[in-house]
This record gives C-alpha cells, structure tokens and sequence, in this order.
C-alpha cells in the first residue's frame, strides 16, 4: 500500500486508529470544518463547481456564509492578485513513487525567477506562520514527490502556504448618518473599503487610519520560503524509517495500542466503542 502524509502521521500518532482507517477501512464522519475544507479544494481546482446558493445551507448557516458566489469570488479576486507573478503549472496534482503518493493543491513557477512553488491551501480562521510553513512536513513530502516524479532539482523548488478564511467578507457598514463603521472587526477589505467610501461619495482623507488597518490585514494570507535543506533530509529519512514500520506492522498485524488518558479523545476510542472492542 503507498503511504501518504495523513496515513504516516495517523500511523504515528496512533497505531490503532491507523489499522482502523487504512487496514479495515472504516471511514469517519466529516465535522463541519472538514466538509468546509474540502468544498473550497473543489472549487479552488475547478472553479465550475462553484456550488448553487441552495446547497450545503447547513454550512453556510454554521460558518455564517450569507451566499456561496460572494464567498468564492472574493476568494478568487484576492487570490489573482496574489498569483500575479506566477504561472499556474498545475492544481490538484497527483504524484506517487513506489511506497508514496500525495495530491499538491497548486503548483506555481515564478515568472521572473522561474522557481518552482509548491502550495498548500489551509482552510482556517486564522494565519499560518513563517515557522508552521518550515516545519510543514506534508510540503516536504510534496517536494520529494515533485523532485522524484518530475525531476525538477531540490535548489529549485520553494514551499508556500495560502490561508483560505472560514469567513464571508464585504463592504464595511453604512451607518445611519451616511459614514462607514470604522470597526476593526468588519470581515471586509482596503479594496471593499475603497469601493465603499467611492459608492457613497465620502471622503477617503477621513478614512486614512482604518484604510491603513486594512492594508496590513489580508482576508487571505500568502506565505512562501525556499526549503531548509537538512529538514529536508531529515524529514525524508523519518519517513523512510516510518514506512518501514508500517510495512511490518501489517504484515505482522502488530499494532501497539495506546492505553494514556491522554488518548481517549482518539477517534480510535470512538471506533473501539462502536465496535464494542473499547475496555475501560
């Protein structure tokens, strides 16, 4: 069976959950934030299944999404911006070695320096920093797998994460004596600040602060580094020595189970107590 980053890191975090999931296949219900998660990598790869306004209302009640075209679009304005400067080689791009595999979300080349960008989309409510996008070891596995598949030289790929909001945006709010909210917690933009302030013939000197506010806060954050090469290393022989140990454990059916209180918010309890093998 190829290995991804999801099955290794069950597979350390938990052995059990691990047989459960990948061995006897059992499959766990999707929370809110996962069905979210996975509808804006739809889109984001396919922007023709942008979803009509009368599906999946439960989530646009839970995440408060007033309509589904507002809240894809935005996305897609910010990020055309964003991308500018690159050429988009391929989204959702499915790479696998012999014992590997992996889906990378987007593949980019700059097109001054002709690096190569490799994209994670996070689907979140709040930034990724620059020290989770070094220490992201799924990017560093989709390195691997680039490097291998397409022989593009390790020195020339970089990593990047975009952070998708859970969240609507739009305009900042007219008051009722004509002015805008100057509410640092609108779910708005500098550019819908700006359209704003244009739509109701305001004057932009009277907003400068909070334009300045919003100039420093995207809706969605764009982070990019080339690799650290010895992390590289050492993530890549990590991942080696774990499949290896997989591969063992289910030839031998050994799989150690982790009896720490720490553990019982496992999913892995969760199964056991449907399947009536969980001993307190």
């Amino acid at each position: 069976m190829k290995q991804s980053h999801s099955s290794i890191s069950t597979f350390i975090n938990c052995q059990k959950l691990y047989k459960y999931l990948y061995v006897d296949k059992i499959k766990l219900k999707e929370n809110e934030h996962m069905r979210l998660g996975t509808l804006v990598h739809l889109v984001l790869s396919d922007w023709s299944k942008l979803p009509s306004e009368e599906l999946y209302l439960d989530l646009k009640q839970y995440f408060e999404i007033n309509s589904w075209n507002n809240y894809f679009n935005q996305i897609k304005s910010q990020l055309d911006l964003l991308l500018n400067n690159y050429d988009v080689l391929y989204r959702e791009l499915p790479l696998e070695t012999e014992e590997l595999k992996g889906i990378i979300d987007l593949v980019l080349r700059d097109k001054t320096t002709g690096r190569i960008l490799l994209i994670d989309y996070k689907t979140s409510f709040r930034s990724r920093s620059i020290t989770e996008l070094l220490y992201d070891q799924q990017l560093y596995l989709y390195v691997y797998l680039y490097h291998v598949c397409k022989k593009e030289p390790i020195t020339n790929i970089s990593i990047g994460i975009i952070t998708i909001p859970k969240e609507e945006i739009g305009p900042p709010a007219l008051l009722k004596n004509g002015t805008l909210s100057k509410n640092k917690n609108q779910n708005t933009t500098e550019e819908l600040y700006l359209e704003a302030i244009k739509l109701n013939n305001l004057n932009k000197e009277d907003y400068l602060d909070i334009l300045e506010f919003f100039s420093n806060k995207k809706y969605i954050e764009f982070i990019e580094s080339p690799l650290n090469i010895s992390l590289f290393v050492n993530i890549i022989k990590n991942t080696e020595n774990a499949i290896k140990m997989i591969n063992y454990a289910e030839e031998h059916n050994i799989f150690l189970v982790n009896h720490s209180y720490l553990h019982l918010d496992c999913d892995c309890v969760k199964i056991s107590k449907l399947k009536g093998e969980f001993n307190e």
